[in-house]
């Protein structure tokens, strides 16, 4: 889909605005999207806590409960902890009633399909949802000024003047509580934080003790950041981008004398102004290449070339950029930088500002670095794709990453690929949220294969990735993070936590709608929670298959924490190692619900099972806690079941220590 035609309507979807006439396949599964994409399977709350109290093991759960309650609540203003009020709402629930966590996940997915699919400004709908699930207040923002008509060059670059101004005072007012030392201590030490977290999840083991200090007095100093003031300068551009803008250029642009040549820009370029804000470029209907960085360009179509920041915040100077493409079958290609000055970000990033990327139609290749593909640090980052077949490969906090502010990957429909090593797909850490958000399409993921195990495995690597949340053990809270991919046959392939999980005072989700999925890892995936951390994987429909090589995962919850897995429907395959399929230990709380179909297990010792909980003892080995660990294994529905291994079918288990295996 190359014509302005398909980009119209690319753009009217993404502003929630469909015109008359029979929308192309993207549009289509937008409103798609936007239905409720569960049947009527009952309250999986309601009935669980039903069953606990008809057998006697309710009061077992609300010991749990606020044993978890007080674990999550318990952080306070000391040397030890960096800030306590990033206990974030969602993350709590999940503690306080851990059978919640069903209902929050497809509240988080209903809200985020119909910002999709049906609300007005699909982009500034979803980055309100991820504003809400950072527990901020959004305020509507100010009309964007006075649409030029006639549209000209300079018309048009003085309207884009008006609204990076705008963002401009709203980001510096984010960032105003810091003294002029502070904010430059932050620029120069959050991306040494950032990489040092990638090499090791204690981020202060074994640090020098200057290093400890600087990180530490680095996380402290995000409690004086607006955070809302950050969401609402991304709201300020995103809303200059409507639909009055779209009509008038697709009517095309009035330029003046074509603009002298310059090193970074060729092919089809109509204007160009330098401004305090960046380079503002204009490019034309043929194919054009940019590798100029720019704080702005819009360009109307052809197949395209990006070797530069594309709509990325790349500097205290360019804390803004805006990039708008009509049409075309487009290469976006983030410059690698050099060891001594490395690129800091890529393709509609936010690294202490705003970055927003806007292809509206074409079958696209993105291939980014670090912090690239919808990444927000310390600022918001949105990268939204129209349509068409794409393939996104990129290194870490990626893809749907937000760390200290928003990320947002938002594909709208096509068959597409995603490729990421690590923090990606979907990462939420410390007061951030990320999401990767795929409307339609049989679409393939991939996490992994390059950060070395966590676990010492010579055969596997770190991931964490796919709907993962993460906190700072030992320091600082973490986020949330959420894949959602509204349907399609899709493959998510990772190694090492990932696919719905979170680690240490956080939450993740992979929300799946439709299709026959296949899901593969090895360690620590499908739901899952680990050192005090929430996870829940849906989905709601399919013929699926699971595969697990190592152990911990579908519904698995270790050292006070929650993991859920539910699998909706459909004639499933699943196939786990020990410690997996409804399994709680330590103060944890797993369980597994496949709700209906004739489906087939392999593996794992026990279903539904409750391990011990030595952790959280005092010096004399008495409990702290005070609390039990619950596992719980639900099969319902269907003809016969096959087991290879423990478990039967119509057999309902209860045993003393919480273990709980039930197949009707």
């Amino acid at each position: 889909m190359t014509s302005l035609r398909h980009a119209a309507l690319a753009m009217a979807l993404l502003l929630g605005c469909l015109p008359a006439g029979s929308p192309p396949a993207f549009a289509q599964a937008a409103k798609e999207a936007a239905a409720a994409p569960y049947r009527d399977t009952g309250n999986f709350a309601e009935d669980l806590k039903a069953f606990l109290t008809a057998r006697g093991v309710m009061p077992a759960y609300e010991k749990l409960s606020r044993a978890l309650d007080q674990v999550y609540r318990r952080q306070s203003p000391s040397s030890e902890y960096a800030k306590t009020s990033y206990l974030l709402r969602r993350v709590a629930a999940a503690f306080t009633d851990p059978v919640s966590l069903d209902q929050e996940a497809r509240r988080t997915d209903l809200a985020l399909r119909r910002a999709a699919g049906t609300l007005p400004g699909t982009a500034q709908e979803i980055l309100r949802v991820a504003a809400d699930h950072l527990d901020l207040a959004v305020e509507r923002q100010a009309p964007p000024p006075p649409f030029p008509d006639p549209l000209t060059a300079e018309a048009l670059f003085d309207y884009f003047e008006l609204l990076f101004a705008r963002a401009r005072g709203v980001t510096r007012a984010a960032f105003s509580a810091l003294s002029d030392s502070e904010r430059a201590f932050l620029r120069r030490h959050a991306a040494e934080l950032a990489a040092r977290f990638v090499g090791h999840l204690y981020v202060n083991a074994s640090a020098p003790r200057d290093v400890a200090s600087r990180n530490l007095a680095l996380l402290k100093l995000t409690e004086k950041l607006s955070y809302d003031s950050l969401l609402r300068a991304a709201l300020d551009l995103a809303a200059g981008i409507d639909g009055k803008l779209l009509a008038a250029l697709r009517q095309g642009v009035a330029a003046a004398s074509p603009p002298a040549p310059r090193p970074g820009l060729s092919g089809d370029v109509l204007a160009v102004r330098e401004t305090e804000y960046g380079l503002f470029v204009l490019g034309g209907p043929g194919p054009t290449r940019y590798d100029e960085d720019a704080a702005l360009i819009i360009d109307l179509g052809g197949d395209d070339w990006y070797a530069n920041n594309a709509g990325a915040s790349i500097s205290a100077a360019q804390a803004h950029a805006v990039l708008l493409d009509l049409a075309g079958d487009d290469h976006y290609m983030a410059p690698a930088g050099s060891p001594g000055a490395p690129r800091l970000a890529s393709q509609g990033s936010g690294v202490f500002g705003v970055g927003l990327l806007f292809d509206l139609a074409g079958n696209d290749t993105y291939r980014g670095g670090r912090f690239a593909q919808g990444s927000g640090h310390f600022g918001v980052g949105v990268l939204f794709d129209g349509g068409g077949n794409d393939t996104y490969e990129a290194e870490e906090y990626a893809q749907g990453s937000g760390v200290v502010g928003i990320g947002l990957l938002i594909d709208a429909a096509g068959n597409d690929a995603y490729a990421a090593k690590l923090f990606a797909q979907g990462f939420g850490a410390v007061k951030g949220f990320g999401g990767l958000i795929e409307l339609g399409g049989d679409d393939r993921y991939l996490a992994g294969q390059a950060h070395p195990s966590a676990w010492r495995h010579t055969d596997s690597h770190a991931s964490m990735a796919q709907g993962f949340g993460i906190g700072h053990r030992g320091l600082t809270t973490g986020g949330i993070g959420v894949l959602l991919d509204a349907a399609g046959n899709d493959r998510y392939t990772c190694e090492e936590i990932c696919q719905g999980g979170g680690y240490f005072l956080s939450l993740g989700m992979l929300l799946d709608g439709s299709g026959d999925d296949q899901y593969d890892a090895t360690i620590y995936a499908l739901g899952f929670g680990l050192h005090s951390a929430a996870g829940i994987l849906i989905d709601a429909a399919g013929n699926d298959r699971y595969r697990v090589t190592k152990r911990n995962s579908q519904g698995d919850a270790w050292d006070a924490a929650v993991g859920i897995f539910i699998d909706e429907r459909g004639d499933d395959h699943h196939e786990a190692n020990v410690f997996g399929q409804g399994a709680g230990a330590q103060n944890g709380f797993g369980a597994f619900l496949d709700r209906a179909g004739s489906d087939t297990y392999v593996g794992v010792a026990v279903r539904g099972y409750a391990g011990g909980n030595w952790y959280g003892t005092d010096e004399e080995g008495g409990p702290t806690r005070g609390a039990a660990s619950i596992g719980f294994f639900f099969d319902g529905g269907g003809a016969r079941d096959l087991y290879h291994g423990p478990g039967d079918d119509d057999r309902t288990t209860v045993r003393p220590d919480l273990t709980i295996f039930i197949d009707q």
